[in-house]
């Protein structure tokens, strides 16, 4: 599935969602992680030995608007 209508605006999305991500407080780690769907781009973040959370965002595309 294409999401983007050009590269330049793919490169406009991922520089928003690249300078969103420095703002978020608290230290993250980018991992692309195996699905029955192909590859999947995780961040994880927060304490190691706490409770897993997971949040589902971008339904159908990215979620740049939503990392603040």
């Amino acid at each position: 599935m294409v999401v983007y209508k050009s590269a330049a605006g793919q490169a406009a999305v991922l520089a928003q969602y690249d300078q969103a991500l420095q703002q978020w407080p608290i230290p993250s780690e980018s991992r692309q992680v195996k699905t029955r769907h192909g590859l999947t781009h995780v961040l994880l973040a927060g304490q190691p030995d706490a409770p897993p959370l997971v949040y589902f965002h971008g339904w159908g595309g990215n979620a740049a608007g939503n990392v603040l």
